[in-house]
C-alpha cells in the first residue's frame, strides 16, 4: 500500500508531521529520527492493523536484530506516549510485531 499521509493526528493536541520528521504535543516539537519516520511511516501505511518484525526491520536498510527493532520502539514511545510503560498508539503484539492506532482516548 503506498499512502501519503502528511500529518497524523495522535490524542488530543498531539501529531506526527511526517513532511517535518517531528511530533507536536500542545505546541511543543520532538525532533524524530529518520529510522523512527521510516518505521513510523510502514506502520502507518498499516495503521490499525500489525506490522510483523521481518518487515519493520525490512524498512530500516540496516541489519539489526528484534531485540534492535525493540530498542527503536522504546525511544520512539517515550516521544510520542503520555506514559510509554502503557502505550496507547504504538501497540506490541507479542511474538508478532507493532500496531500503530490513532485518536485512542
Amino acid at each position: 500500500m503506498n499512502l501519503t499521509i502528511h500529518k497524523l493526528p495522535l490524542g488530543r493536541n498531539s501529531y506526527i508531521d511526517f513532511d517535518k520528521s517531528i511530533f507536536m504535543k500542545n505546541d511543543l516539537q520532538c525532533a524524530l529520527s529518520h529510522s523512527e519516520i521510516l518505521l513510523l511511516t510502514r506502520l502507518t501505511e498499516n495503521l490499525g492493523h500489525i506490522v510483523r518484525y521481518n518487515e519493520l526491520l525490512s524498512v530500516l536498510y540496516t541489519e539489526i536484530s528484534v531485540s534492535d527493532l525493540q530498542v527503536y520502539i522504546s525511544r520512539l514511545r517515550k516521544k510520542i506516549e503520555e506514559n510509554p510503560r502503557k502505550p496507547k498508539y504504538l501497540i506490541s503484539i507479542k511474538g508478532i510485531g507493532y500496531m500503530l492506532t490513532a485518536n485512542r482516548k
